[in-house]
């Protein structure tokens, strides 16, 4: 999965499925910033960058409309 992002990104976007400690270490080691929303069950629950993440739910949302229009 890593190894698909373009080079030289600033910052991986992903939902919730993808927030596991090991992921978001490797996408550090890349020095990239991880854009993950903490599970609901997760303990100690990390920043995201909620702005970003609203922006991209936004988009994902008007991609289901059309879907559903079409």
């Amino acid at each position: 999965m890593l190894q698909l992002t373009p080079t030289g990104a600033a910052a991986l976007l992903r939902d919730k499925g993808y927030d596991s400690d090991a992921f978001i270490q490797a996408i550090q080691d890349r020095e990239m910033q991880a854009l993950i929303p903490p599970r609901n069950n997760r303990l100690a629950p990390c920043d995201c960058g909620w702005f970003v993440y609203k922006e991209r739910h936004l988009i994902e949302y008007f991609f289901g409309k059309i879907k559903h229009d079409r």
